[in-house]
Formats: structure tokens, C-alpha cells, sequence
């Protein structure tokens, strides 16, 4: 098994997975740490960047950013910018805060233990409580970065992110809440702020309402991502896409239940509380550049004349 931190332990990697996945991404000891170099130097040369970013975080970001170096620097400094733009899912990250221990009940956000055959990592997002009145869609979307960021910090590469987004329960208050600022930002910072590479992004137990959303979520999403987009109608067909050992017993696979790996990855939040604390204001510094990606931002656009029968 690979060597473990605290986030690393929830994964079971076999060392031979480590190894295709290196091959795969074209990753070596030496290449990489050339990029951590020159990445090194040109944060310190970029004045508004921070010094005290997580060497972790951004091995992963060159990793996603296939070794570029010009990308990298690009998508940290999308990063920090986002973190300095959106306090509401950056600020005050504390695990055992109220809100959060709200959204945790609310909702479950987890990825799973075992990566795919092909060293994709699997994400899954679905309700635990259907009532709409405790769904507090920045709380929720606070709880999703909190985990993306920490999940960012693992020593083992992946290929790429599998997300799956369950919508069973979902009734059309949550979609009128859903469909506000907060989730369209969210939708700009994952693309704008983070080298993410999404393989796959399926939608399941997907009722007719929640089509008018993906259809009001298209337009602003990379057209290559688009592509990977799958919707079904309930969760029996996800299995032509995805083996067993990687999915949850709801969703006919052979791992634990989908909130029990979402309550123990609420446990890791608790215990890497300090790491949040410590992350806390390393953010652009100073004036954020001229060309701010987040900067004029039509917060609302298209999702104003949706209706949600």
C-alpha cells in the first residue's frame, strides 16, 4: 500500500494501481519535482500569490495540469483568487461549526475508498434528509469544497474525477435554491480555480424537473465536459459505466452504504480542523490582478427565467 497521511488512509491504493497511474499521467520523480521548482520561483516573483500555500495541494495541481507549468500558475492563482472572491465557502472552515454540522446531516458528499481499474477516483453527492427547509444550498456547497480542498492534499496521483450526483428526494424547493448565485459561482470556481480532469459526470434517479436544471447547467460547462455529461433515470444503468467494487450498496455495488463513508469523511474534516484553521488566509494578497476571472460575474444569467413546476 502506498505510504498514508490522514487523508490517504480512507483509500485503499494498491501500489501496482500507484504505478499504472504514474505511467498513465506520464508522471516521474523528476519531472515533477522540476515543476515544483519553477513553481516555487515564480510564486515567490508573483507578489500578490502566497508563500505559504500547501507543497501538496500543488503537486496535485501540476498533476492536473499536466505538468504545465504556465497552467499550474494559472489554475493556483484561479485558486487563491477564489478564496479571496467567495469568503461564504472560504472562510471560517471550521468542521464543528453549526452550519456545517447542519449540511452534514443534510447531505451526503463522499468519495469512495477504491479508485477505478482505470485510477479514477469516485465522488458521490446525494440527499440524507429530502425536507427542503434544511437545505442551505452555501452551507452545502462550503461542505463540498472543504472536502475537495482537503481531498487535494493526498499523496497519490489519480487520472482523473468521477462525480456522481443522486437526486433522489429532491423536490422543487431545493431546485429553486440550487439555482441561485452560490451554485453558478461554484460552477466558474471549479472550472476557473482548480485543475480538475472529470472523465465522467453522471446525473442518476433523475425526475423530469431536475431536467430543466441540467438544461439551465449546460451552457456553463466546458463543451468537452458536456461530453462526459450522462443523465438516468434511476441508478440500474450507472453499472454499464462503472464496476461494482468502486460503488455503494445503494447504487449496486459491493462497498458500505453511501452515509456511512459520508459520516466518516465528516470525521476527517474534524480531525484535519487545524489544516483549515491554518489555510485560512492563504489567498491573493494585495490587488488581485486586472484580468479577475471572477470579477462582473452575472450571478443569476440564465437561471432567472427558469421555472420549477
Amino acid at each position: 500500500m502506498v505510504q498514508k497521511r490522514k487523508v490517504d488512509a480512507f483509500f485503499e491504493i494498491p501500489n501496482e494501481l500507484v504505478e499504472f497511474i504514474k505511467r498513465e499521467i506520464g508522471e516521474d520523480d523528476d519531472r515533477i519535482t522540476h515543476v515544483e521548482d519553477l513553481l516555487k520561483q515564480r510564486m515567490h516573483f508573483d507578489q500578490h500569490m502566497p508563500k505559504n500555500y500547501d507543497k501538496a495541494m500543488a503537486r496535485n495541481f501540476i498533476r492536473g495540469a499536466k505538468f504545465n507549468l504556465e497552467i499550474t500558475r494559472r489554475k493556483l492563482e484561479g485558486y487563491f483568487l477564489a478564496k479571496h472572491t467567495f469568503p461564504l465557502f472560504y472562510h471560517n472552515r471550521n468542521p464543528n461549526c453549526k452550519d456545517l454540522l447542519r449540511a452534514c446531516d443534510t447531505v451526503n458528499i463522499a468519495r469512495m475508498p477504491k479508485l477505478t481499474q482505470d485510477g479514477e477516483r469516485v465522488c458521490i453527492l446525494s440527499l440524507a434528509d429530502s425536507n427542503p427547509n434544511n437545505f442551505e444550498v452555501v452551507d452545502v456547497l462550503k461542505l463540498f469544497w472543504m472536502l475537495y480542498d482537503l481531498t487535494l492534499t493526498c499523496t497519490f496521483p489519480i487520472v482523473s474525477e468521477i462525480f456522481i450526483f443522486d437526486c433522489a428526494g429532491i423536490k422543487p424547493d431545493h431546485l429553486v435554491k440550487l439555482l441561485s448565485a452560490p451554485f453558478k459561482n461554484s460552477i466558474s470556481i471549479l472550472q476557473d480555480a482548480y485543475a480538475a480532469r472529470v472523465s465522467q459526470l453522471h446525473v442518476v434517479n433523475c425526475p423530469p424537473m431536475a431536467e430543466k436544471m441540467i438544461a439551465a447547467i449546460r451552457p456553463l460547462i466546458h463543451e468537452k465536459v458536456k461530453k462526459r455529461f450522462i443523465v438516468h433515470k434511476g441508478v440500474e444503468s450507472l453499472l454499464n459505466h462503472l464496476q461494482p467494487k468502486v460503488l455503494p450498496v445503494e447504487y449496486g455495488g459491493h462497498l458500505e452504504s453511501i452515509r456511512d463513508y459520508s459520516r466518516s469523511w465528516q470525521e476527517i474534516l474534524v480531525e484535519n480542523a487545524d489544516w483549515f484553521e491554518g489555510q485560512e488566509g492563504v489567498k491573493i494578497t494585495g490587488t488581485p490582478p486586472k484580468k479577475n476571472k471572477f470579477n462582473n460575474k452575472n450571478l443569476e444569467g440564465s437561471f432567472r427565467q427558469l421555472n420549477i413546476d
